[in-house]
């Protein structure tokens, strides 16, 4: 089976930088010394993006940001110990990095030695798919498994045995001959009601001790600071220590090869690639059994472009906008992204997405943030036939013709219904940002209303209920119609929004029960 792994594995492949190098460079350094590389470096990092967004708008300033992210990513990687392993979440605004996925939380276990045996365990809660991959320094890793395929309680309850090998037999086991870290993707599918996994871990069968992280000395910060630069941006000119040739960091890379070269310009005559196509070098690593394609496009804000993509049997995918530097935008509070889930599919089974600034009142608008330049990016989570995928198709046109091109039952969305949207998008954003409380919080149906107080425990997904946990049809069913039944209807009022006598059910006096209105 082909695998097509996540662009994210670019940067951070790039991040790599050898560490061995960089302590055997900081004898007799000071802690000085090695902030005033790093100040060298951001400085070296801002010409890198003013040379390549000379007019200081959307991307010159994105780009910036992009560097003070970088620099929190680097930087966290280094204070770590794997007898004393730290488990680690994204999303954040620091984890914006090679179209990270508006659809993902990513929680780490890191570091791991093979010299020791982990148990990794929790609940899997309500979360619909989670992978958990096993990636060594340079975030390649082909031990993976999934809650499909996991030995899981009927409770949800979960537990995974990492070691060099599986002496125990355990049911649920990754290896990890070359140490790495644990990536566990939590994908969602409907963000408003799932909850993602509880993730723990323990060192089992050595005696590992209470040694803490060793206090930071001179030489460990100007080593540390030394390598955050180099992975945020390589060597500047005149850089005061030899390295090998061809070192180049993160934003350099990023910025110079696969935005301007290696991607297909929808709005020049380009198409999408196969997924699977690596058109990214150092692409083909990160998310096993995840096949994507990627494009850019650059758009008039009187043009849109409407993809369409075929139905195909996979357990999970997506589309979403990135900015020039492959960050996500937003997606919290704009309509930047879709999931399979959350998608509408025409009668023909096709699903069109529609990217255009203004929006257009079709359910799959992709917004552009203002972004006239940018780029897409898809995915097709563990399908059954990756040989049968085919590449999106597209087609720009002027934005008030967008509905010639779309099949006459598209259905059109109100002003009112997209701010319903956006709404339900930020509390399910917040909530993934902190999901504390959440995985106690029990509601099977996803209603709000917790198990212990819903009195309609199978409320239909997306319906309006009230303080109990009822729909309005359950409401009206469960009025008691014993003696004068048309008052108690008549009478009844839902969400408590009416007047007397303007209820919200009426009477069946035939057959004695009350009916929505």
């Amino acid at each position: 089976m082909k695998t097509k792994y996540s662009a994210f594995a670019l940067a951070a492949a790039l991040a790599t930088i050898t560490l061995s190098f960089a302590a055997s460079s900081a004898n007799a350094q000071s802690s000085g010394d090695g902030f005033d590389l790093l100040l060298g470096q951001l400085q070296w990092a801002k010409t890198v993006v003013q040379n390549n967004e000379p007019v200081d708008g959307i991307d010159q300033a994105e780009g910036l940001r992009h560097v003070l992210r970088l620099l929190d990513f680097a930087y966290d990687e280094y204070e770590k110990d794997p007898r004393h392993p730290l488990v680690a979440r994204c999303p954040g605004v620091v984890c914006k990095i090679g179209f990270d996925s508006p659809d993902q939380t990513q929680i780490s276990v890191d570091p791991l030695s093979p010299a020791f045996t982990y148990r990794v365990f929790g609940n899997l809660e309500s979360a619909d798919f989670v992978t958990f991959q096993v990636i060594d320094p340079n975030f390649v890793g082909s031990e993976l498994i999934t809650s499909d395929e996991m030995v899981v309680g009927e409770d949800g309850s979960y537990e995974i045995f990492l070691a060099a090998s599986n002496t125990t037999g355990a049911p649920n086991f990754l290896g990890i001959p070359d140490g790495g870290q644990l990536i566990a993707r939590v994908i969602f599918a409907d963000w408003e009601t799932e909850i993602e996994p509880s993730v723990q871990v323990e060192v089992v069968g050595e005696d590992t001790g209470l040694t803490p992280v060793p206090t930071l000395t001179p030489g460990k910060f100007f080593g540390d600071t030394l390598t955050a630069g180099l992975t945020i941006v390589g060597p500047f000119p005149g850089f005061p220590i030899p390295l090998p040739p061809g070192q180049r960091g993160i934003l350099d890379t990023l910025s110079t090869l696969p935005y301007n070269f290696f991607m297909a310009d929808l709005t020049a005559g380009g198409s999408f690639p196969p997924p699977g196509a690596d058109l990214i070098p150092g692409a083909g690593q990160g998310q096993a059994n995840n096949l994507t394609t990627n494009a850019k496009y650059d758009l008039p804000p009187d043009m849109a472009i409407i993809i369409e993509r075929e139905e195909s049997d996979v357990r999970a995918g997506n589309i979403q906008l990135g900015n020039r530097w492959l960050e996500s935008l937003d997606y919290s509070s704009r309509l930047v992204s879709h999931n399979l889930f959350r998608s509408h599919q025409d009668s023909d089974g096709v699903f069109r997405y529609v990217i255009a600034h203004e929006d257009p009142g079709v359910p799959n608008w992709l917004d552009t943030r203002d972004h006239e330049q940018g780029a897409v990016f898809m995915r097709w989570n563990v399908p059954a036939d990756p040989d049968a995928l085919v590449a999106p198709s597209h087609i720009v046109v002027p934005l008030e013709d967008v509905w010639d091109y779309l099949p006459a039952d598209h259905p059109m969305v109100t002003p009112e219904e997209r701010n319903a949207e956006l709404e339900a998008r930020n509390r399910a954003v917040n909530r993934r940002h902190n999901p504390a409380g959440f995985a106690s919080f029990k509601d099977s149906d996803g209603d709000g209303e917790h198990n212990s107080t819903d009195f309609c425990p199978d409320t239909p997904n997306g319906a309006e209920v009230d303080g109990d946990g009822c729909d309005q049809e359950a409401f009206c069913a469960n009025i008691d119609v014993s003696g004068q039944g048309w008052k108690n209807c008549d009478n009844a009022d839902f969400q408590n929004d009416e007047p007397l006598y303007a209820g919200d059910c009426e009477a069946d006096r035939r057959a004695g029960v009350c009916l929505v209105r």
